[in-house]
């Protein structure tokens, strides 16, 4: 062909737009993997937002991006919990398996946003502490479970 960057482009896109729907159809490992991707692109989604508002005067640059990022975060957070129950009705089993440890991992992420979120609202020392302990314990719990499902160490 051509322009072979257009067979990747509508291939990606493709990936991109059912890892939407993915709960309603069905999960397969590739849109779980680019959603996990997205999650993991939490502080590049900040720096799009804050360059955004920084050179279009849309407000202050840090709040902007702050709450811009934060609620795609937290979008592809839910659209993860949701692929993480659908993965669960596919399988027909929920418990003994990684996925009720997966939804403590995604929801102890969306609390650690949502503390974040109130201690930029809310500035003082208790929300400080708060968000401090939910953020350490989402960090541990979360490399625990790096370790013991996503690498198979313990």
């Amino acid at each position: 062909t051509l322009f072979p960057y257009t067979t990747l482009f509508r291939s990606m896109l493709k990936i991109f737009l059912t890892m939407f729907i993915s709960p309603c159809i069905g999960v397969d490992f590739k849109y779980h993997w680019v959603t996990e991707q997205f999650i993991s692109m939490k502080q590049q989604f900040h720096d799009i937002f804050y360059t955004l508002s920084y050179f279009t005067a849309l407000g202050d640059p840090a709040q902007v991006s702050f709450i811009g990022g934060n609620v795609i975060a937290v979008y592809f957070f839910v659209l993860r919990i949701l692929q993480v129950f659908r993965q669960a009705y596919q399988g027909r089993l929920f418990f003994g398996t990684a996925l009720p440890w997966a939804c403590i991992k995604i929801s102890l992420g969306i609390t650690t946003i949502i503390v974040s979120f109130l201690y930029k609202i809310f500035t003082g020392n208790v929300m400080l502490i708060a968000w401090i302990i939910t953020a350490t314990i989402t960090t541990l719990y979360t490399y625990g479970f790096d370790i013991r499902f996503d690498w198979g160490l313990l």
